[in-house]
């Protein structure tokens, strides 16, 4: 019974729901699954509906797969050929019946949760948080969100996934809807809340920055009132986030002109195979230097962030410091630099915001900087930042100008309609090399013609503008 996660009992109180078809052939359930690609042995397989699939349609694939139970929606009942030999569970909605198991199961198993989102830097600061906390209390006791599995389904499939052996699970969350966030917090219910970041991603459905901030300070709407908060010292929303951690603990990171942080960070610089910065705690005047793999100010700024989440959690300054510097693995991570055939591809084309721009951009004229006597050329290739709404023309322009004043020398390719439209403002500028392309397909034709050895393309847009089609159109 230890293994057991849910009995069927538990899954019909839980769901309010009712189990039909044979008798059950065991005491419960030991995994819960959603996708009929994997195994589903000893799993109740919840057949959700999303944007693109119904998992009603797959029901059989999740009886070929071992699954020794099926959840599914009372209204589809009509519609949906039922397997015979298998348990079903019939709830109003499998989705919220899903969640209402996800909750149930992190108020059991009693592990500590710390809840994370931000504008950007979820993802980065969430691995080297995991780091910290592996090197402080062992890789068995520590639990991080998968992937980037940060939504109303993705947040529920981590907190099913936490076992006994878990003394801490970092919940990524993310959001680009307002209300979302607060959904998120209501089934976590963290002992720690961390904002990474406040900026102008999906700022198209928050209206301003303040906006942004009202929906990520919902992190903490279900937080433990004995619960601690780790907030942005400065920045768009400060003044938001304040108030809303007034009934909290708080914690504060920054830079190093931040008064008010507790920790600030310094950067120091970096190149492109590492940087390095100064942490420094303002309450007992420690100081220590990073030397780390990690490249660009805003991984500095994320390691701060992690950093002081990490002491908040038990993690001393010392151990802190210690894991950084050994070195943090970012599975995934969505900077890439590779060189091929004398070529170097730096590709950071997974998504795009203002402040994501500016770092990649930063970071680029920083490292570029450290070869003053390099002669090959730089391409730097810009898409449309997406979800910007009405403040997106002005984003583009601001964008494009910090481009042109950090990295001048640059040939500068645009792709995209409101970067396309950004480049008609400076278009005229004498000491500007440019071209704009409707799509990535127009301008991986051109960048193929254009490229040879020693050159290096940065490449940085949207997820949506399939930027990596520059890249790959190289490779064939």
């Amino acid at each position: 019974m230890d293994n057991i996660l849910f009995t069927y009992s538990e899954l019909e109180k839980i769901t309010s729901g009712k189990l039909t078809g044979p008798k059950p052939s065991g005491p419960g359930m030991q995994f819960v699954s959603t996708d009929t690609r994997k195994d589903c042995l000893n799993s109740i397989f919840f057949a959700l509906k999303g944007d693109n699939f119904d998992g009603h349609d797959y029901l059989e694939a999740a009886a070929s797969k071992n699954t020794s139970a099926i959840c599914v929606s009372k209204d589809r009942l009509p519609k949906t050929k039922l397997p015979k030999d298998i348990p079903i569970l019939i709830v109003d909605d499998t989705l919220k019946a899903y969640q209402s198991l996800a909750k149930f199961h992190r108020k059991r198993i009693g592990t500590k949760v710390i809840a994370l989102t931000g504008s950007s830097g979820k993802t980065g600061t969430k691995e080297i948080l995991k780091a910290i906390l592996v090197h402080a209390y062992g890789a068995d006791k520590i639990y991080a969100t998968e992937g980037n599995t940060n939504n109303h389904v993705g947040v529920p499939q981590n907190l099913l996934n936490l076992r006994k052996n878990h003394e801490y699970a970092i919940i990524e969350m993310g959001t680009n809807h307002p209300g979302e966030i607060e959904a998120l917090s209501l089934l976590a219910e963290p002992d720690y809340g961390l904002i990474v970041s406040i900026g102008k991603a999906h700022i198209e459905f928050f209206g301003d920055t303040d906006g942004v901030a009202r929906e990520k300070s919902a992190i903490f709407a279900k937080m433990s009132p004995a619960g601690t908060a780790i907030i942005p010292a400065e920045g768009p929303g400060v003044k938001i986030l304040d108030k809303s951690v007034k009934p909290f603990k708080a914690l504060r990171f920054g830079g190093e002109s931040a008064r008010s942080a507790d920790l600030q960070v310094k950067y120091l610089g970096g190149s492109m195979t590492g940087s390095s910065f100064e942490l420094h705690w303002k309450n007992c005047g420690l100081r220590k230097t990073v030397n780390w793999h990690l490249p660009g100010r805003h991984q500095a700024m994320n390691a701060g962030a992690a950093v002081l989440a990490a002491n908040a959690m038990g993690a001393s300054p010392e151990i802190a410091v210690e894991a950084l510097n050994m070195g943090v693995q970012i599975p995934g991570m969505r900077m890439r630099i590779q060189e091929r055939d004398g070529i170097t591809w730096i590709n950071d084309a997974y998504n795009a915001n203002p402040d994501s721009m500016r770092a990649g951009i930063e970071w680029l004229s920083e490292a570029t900087s450290k070869d003053p006597g390099r002669t090959s050329r730089i391409f730097v290739i810009l898409g449309d930042m997406l979800e910007m709404g009405e403040a997106g023309p002005r984003a583009h322009d601001e964008i494009l100008e910090f481009t042109t004043r950090l990295i001048p020398k640059s040939i500068l390719i645009v792709v995209g309609p409101l970067m396309g439209g950004a480049a008609k403002n400076i278009r005229s500028r004498p000491d500007i090399s440019m071209r704009d392309f409707p799509d990535s397909d127009e301008a991986a034709k051109y960048v193929r013609m254009k490229i040879k050895r020693g050159d290096m393309i940065f490449l940085k847009g949207s997820r949506g503008m399939k930027l990596e089609k520059i890249e790959n159109a190289f490779q064939q």
